[in-house]
């Protein structure tokens, strides 16, 4: 086999090991939505900072107040949401393969003293 041939050979096994990977990783994950805003106007939260514990997946909601991971490992997930001047809040889901768990925030202002 010519060097040339190896490294097609090799690229080609590469690809199908991403491909199988990431076939795998689909159908061992789920997705995860809502939306956050705040309890007492009910105004929605834009750039609300939602993170799962234990994972590197971390986004910012919209305008409208939504945040999205449409790939999240399947099993029990614990999601944090922060948003400056507001106490933050955390939540226990479970998401399951290939399905879209859903969970909305409604951020109360801390109690004046």
């Amino acid at each position: 086999m010519t060097p040339t041939n190896l490294f097609r050979g090799a690229l080609r096994t590469g690809a199908f090991i991403a491909a199988l990977a990431a076939t795998c990783l689909a159908q061992n994950s789920g997705s995860l939505a809502g939306r956050v805003s705040r309890a007492d106007t009910g105004e929605f939260l834009e750039k609300a900072r939602v993170t799962i514990e234990g994972t590197a997946l971390e986004t910012l909601t919209d305008a409208l107040g939504q945040y999205a991971f449409p790939a999240v490992p399947a099993g029990p997930a614990r999601v944090k949401v922060f948003f400056t001047g507001l106490p933050g809040e955390t939540a226990a889901l479970a998401v399951a393969a290939s399905q879209t768990a859903t969970h909305d925030f409604a951020l109360a202002p801390a109690a004046a003293k």
